[in-house]
């Protein structure tokens, strides 16, 4: 009967330092739907860039990223937006952002080709759309 109370605290104990150590240090998905403000890298290279777009874009700050495109006058921040999350009744409506990866193709002096591989969670699996960022 001693070694259930011994089990007791420590699980007990291990729940406390556990949501100590999630609270203290929350992974980037759970931080971005607790509505903290995504850590963002040094957007000083191409591919710094392109991450923070795609963590804006995680955390559906639309605005943000929005802001960050240089081509923004080929399009509104709507049909970006309407893009990214779809129209109803598509499954895109459905889906989050479930990770996102960042590849450079090609880079120059003055330019720089990245492709950005967004991998959205749907309620029926997952699928993935890729975007090049020049």
């Amino acid at each position: 009967m001693n070694s259930g109370h011994v089990l007791a605290a420590f699980l007990g104990s291990a729940t406390v330092a556990f949501v100590a150590i999630g609270t203290v240090w929350p992974a980037p998905s759970a931080a971005a739907f607790a509505g903290a403000e995504t850590v963002l890298a040094s957007s000083s290279t191409a591919e710094g860039a392109v991450r923070n777009l795609g963590g804006e874009i995680r955390a559906q700050h639309w605005e943000k990223a929005y802001a960050r495109l240089a081509n923004k006058a080929q399009f509104t921040e709507t049909e970006f937006v309407h893009d990214l999350t779809g129209d109803y009744p598509s499954l895109l409506t459905y889906s989050t952002l479930d990770k996102f990866e960042v590849r450079p193709l090609h880079a120059s002096a003055s330019e720089a080709q990245i492709q950005l591989t967004l991998h959205w969670a749907t309620v029926v699996g997952s699928s993935v759309s890729a975007r090049e960022c020049t």
